[in-house]
Parts: structure tokens; C-alpha cells; sequence
């Protein structure tokens, strides 16, 4: 139906999907604009004056899984609403979580102007969960830095110095097969006392 319409297809679930790309593929493949902008709102405020300028240009976005994790954020809302409040420009998404439109208030439900069509399918999330792995790494990454950060604020200066020296260790071994670990103890002289607070705060971290 849309075959013949300038139309773009954003897969919500995307691990690298951005505002910013959404907005480029606009400006750059379907107003064939090259230059830059200094923030996503200027990028957002160029294509709906290009759009005003054009009324005849009609453009779909078909976003799957709207409310996916990388575009959920205040912003990217924020800015997908204001397009789809330009009368040439339509959006047609899907949601995954029940709860999806509470990341609307009232404000951006009246920018989305939604009408809204229940259309399970009840097909399995092959194509959505394939990229999970992708997402929790780059969770679990967030998480390791942020426990890594409260151990070493909660550490005593000499045991902060002791987890510098493990660490650079570890990072000089790290291409070298034969090392088991077991090596660590003798890296640096260490005073039962001070070893003791170490290991009580690795255990209670």
C-alpha cells in the first residue's frame, strides 16, 4: 500500500537505533540534505519547515516497537511526537509493553494525535529477540563500570593502590594463555591487616 509513498522503516528493537540516525535518514535520503546540525532539534525543526515548505511531500514512518529500550528516552519521545504533529508527515508504530503509553503525557499524546488498533499477532519475537544479546551486554557493561566505581570509593587509599596493581596485572596477562591467577599474591608484599580489609570489602561487594 505504501509501496509507492516515500516511507521509512525503523525496527524500534534495534540495539543501535538513534534519534539521530532517524532524523539523518530524513534530512539526507528523502530531502537530500548534506549539511550538518548542532543538535537533534535543529535537525527535527529543519524537516518540519522543509516539510511546510512542501506540503505536497507526504512521509510515513513506520516504526516497530516504538517504546523499544533505545528510543523510549524523554528526548527521542519528545521529538518523534513533534514530526508526527506536521500534517504531511505520518507515523505508524507498534508498542510491545502494556504499559507503553505511559511515556506519553498529555502533551505528547496530543502531538501523536494517536488512533489506536489492537493487532496481535501473536507471532514468536525471532527478529526482535535475536538482538537481546546485544542489549544485555551493553547493560551488564553499564553495570560492571558502576560496581566497579563503588568498590573503589569505598576502598581505603593503600587498598586502592593494591587494586591498581591487580588490575594493571591482570590487563599485562590478559593475552597470555598460560596465566591462571594464581600469581597475584606475589605481585606485592601485603600486611595481613591491610589484605584482611581488602578481602571484607570484595565480599561484601
Amino acid at each position: 500500500m505504501l509501496t509507492n509513498m516515500v516511507h521509512l522503516v525503523i525496527n524500534g528493537f534495534f540495539p543501535s537505533i538513534t534519534i539521530k540516525s532517524i532524523l539523518s535518514a530524513i534530512t539526507g535520503d528523502v530531502l537530500d540534505y548534506e549539511g550538518s546540525f548542532r543538535n537533534p532539534l535543529d535537525q527535527a525543526s529543519f524537516i518540519l519547515e522543509a516539510l511546510k515548505k512542501d506540503p505536497a511531500l507526504h512521509i510515513f514512518l513506520i516504526i516497530h516497537n516504538i517504546d523499544g529500550p533505545m528510543l523510549r528516552g524523554e528526548k527521542t519521545q519528545q521529538i518523534l511526537a513533534q514530526l508526527a504533529s506536521a500534517p504531511n508527515l505520518h507515523v505508524i508504530a507498534s508498542i510491545d509493553h502494556i504499559n507503553a503509553p505511559l511515556a506519553w503525557d498529555q502533551s505528547k499524546m496530543s502531538l501523536f494525535n494517536w488512533l489506536w488498533y489492537e493487532t496481535t499477532t501473536y507471532k514468536p519475537y525471532v527478529e526482535e529477540t535475536s538482538y537481546e544479546n546485544s542489549l544485555l551486554v551493553q547493560q551488564s557493561g553499564a553495570l560492571a563500570l558502576s560496581s566497579l566505581t563503588h568498590v573503589m570509593r569505598s576502598l581505603t587509599p593503600n587498598a586502592r593502590g593494591i587494586f591498581q596493581l591487580l588490575a594493571e596485572f591482570q590487563l599485562q596477562n590478559k593475552n597470555n594463555p598460560s596465566y591462571t591467577g594464581k600469581q597475584l599474591y606475589l605481585i606485592i608484599p601485603v600486611d595481613a591487616a591491610t589484605l584482611t580489609d581488602f578481602l571484607e570489602k570484595e565480599t561484601e561487594d
